[in-house]
Order: structure tokens, then C-alpha cells, then sequence
């Protein structure tokens, strides 16, 4: 009785593990898969321009390969609600919190918004934007000297100007990669030492009108003219930027992109 009881079990049986290993298979593919190999993370609705504000529903969750998820991806929305993006960031890209900034720059107690006055800069390139963080490089009074020297001679040949030193060596790896010696107007072996680094507030057309990139892509095109621009700076850098003008030297201001 016990072997008809096994007999006719058996199939029944079969049939239960048959359908079990089915249904587990439509469950894996379904959603098995993703949950063992798949990582969900914040992604943006659409692409995104530098100084665009990300808000509530500029943001999804999204499954990748976990083989696939950078190091520093985000995976809370929370991160990124209300900040701004630093640089352009293209559509379904994985999301950093090194792509965002603060919507508003904020200033500490001993911090104050100061327009460099124009006669201070000896050059700035014209793709300077807003919340780049920039130095300062001396440009030494013997500098300015003998290039004004050199402009009296090329207009009058009786004019000799005093030779020039060898440059320090060292002075061209100094300078950022993206500096554009045509566009800021200097040469390595100019500048001197690095005086200050900052954060540029505001960069500002005659017109007082911000100067921005014309193409979300790159900085290359702007709304305008440069002609002023204010930086985030202390009282203590204040002096330390007018005891060089005092000395009568001047600034190269210089930016790396993506910093």
C-alpha cells in the first residue's frame, strides 16, 4: 500500500517542483536579477547645465550593474535636492556629490564679498565664471617695469630696454593646464608667487549684468565682456592683496577647470 501511495505521489510530486522551479525562474528574471546583480541609484530626469538648481522631481531611482557603479555614486536624493550642478551632466549619467555645489555661496563670520579693482589685474581669461575657484599670481613691479620700458622702445628706437632675467625655472609647470597664455596675456617666467586662492562671487559685464557660457557644454562662448569680478575673500587677505599693490605689482588671476 505504501509503494502505490509513492507510486502515484511521485508524479504529483514532479509536477510541484516542476512548477516551483518555474516560478522561480519567472521570478528571477523578472526581479531576482536585479535585486542580486543590480544597484539602484539617483539619476536626473534629464541632463542637467552648470548653475541648473536640481529640485524635487528633477531626480529617479535607477538599476545598474553593480560591476558598473562608481565609487561615490548617490543613492540618496537628499544630497542633491536643492544644490546646483558644478558642470554639465549628461543625461542617465551616475551621479557624484562632487558634481554639486550650494545653491547660494555661503560666507563665514570673518568672510566678505570684495570686487577686485580693476587696476589691480595684469590679466584674467575671458571663460571665467562664477564660483570657480581661482588664484592669484604676483606679477612683480620689475615686470611691469620692463614691459613698459619694451612698449617705449617698440615706439621709439632710441629707447633701450634693460635686459630681462633668464625665468625662474620651475614657472611653467606652475601653471594651470587650461591657463590660456594667448587669452590672459602672459608668459611663464612672469608671474611670481602664488599669493591667494579664492572663490569667485559674481563675474560681471559694464552693464553689472553676470556674465554667463552661452552653451551648456563648454565656456568657450559667454553672454559678454568680463570687466568686473567679485571674490569671497578675509580681512587678513584684503591686506596681504594691498601690500602687493602697495610694493607696485599686480595679478594674474588663473582658474583650473573642474576645480
Amino acid at each position: 500500500m505504501i509503494r502505490t501511495i509513492m507510486q502515484r505521489g511521485l508524479p504529483l510530486l514532479g509536477l510541484v517542483l516542476l512548477a516551483g522551479l518555474i516560478v522561480f525562474q519567472l521570478w528571477f528574471e523578472t526581479k531576482g536579477r536585479e535585486m542580486f546583480f543590480s544597484e539602484q541609484v539617483v539619476m536626473l530626469t534629464g541632463e542637467a547645465a552648470r548653475g541648473d538648481q536640481i529640485s524635487d522631481g528633477d531626480w529617479y531611482y535607477a538599476k545598474v550593474p553593480k560591476d558598473t557603479v562608481i565609487d561615490t555614486v548617490i543613492t540618496d536624493p537628499s544630497l542633491i535636492v536643492g544644490k546646483v550642478a558644478k558642470q554639465y551632466i549628461p543625461f542617465k549619467a551616475q551621479l557624484s556629490p562632487t558634481f554639486f555645489e550650494d545653491a547660494e555661496l555661503v560666507t563665514t563670520s570673518d568672510q566678505f564679498m570684495m570686487k577686485i579693482p580693476n587696476e589691480w589685474v595684469y590679466a584674467l581669461p575671458n571663460t571665467l565664471r562664477a564660483r570657480d575657484k581661482i588664484v592669484l599670481k604676483e606679477i612683480p613691479r620689475s615686470v611691469l617695469e620692463r614691459e613698459k620700458q619694451a612698449d617705449a622702445a617698440a615706439n621709439d628706437p632710441s629707447v633701450v630696454p634693460s635686459p630681462s632675467p633668464e625665468p625662474a625655472e620651475g614657472d611653467a609647470s606652475e601653471l594651470p593646464e587650461t591657463y590660456d597664455p594667448k587669452a590672459a596675456g602672459a608668459v611663464a617666467g612672469k608671474a611670481g608667487e602664488i599669493v591667494l586662492k579664492a572663490t569667485v562671487a559674481y563675474v560681471k559685464d559694464s552693464s553689472n549684468r553676470e556674465v554667463q557660457s552661452i552653451s551648456s557644454m563648454d565656456r568657450k562662448d559667454g553672454t559678454s565682456v568680463i570687466r568686473d569680478i567679485e571674490v569671497v575673500v578675509s580681512v587678513d587677505d584684503v591686506n596681504k592683496l594691498e601690500q602687493y599693490i602697495e610694493a607696485g605689482s599686480k595679478f594674474l588671476i588663473m582658474y583650473q577647470e573642474g576645480e
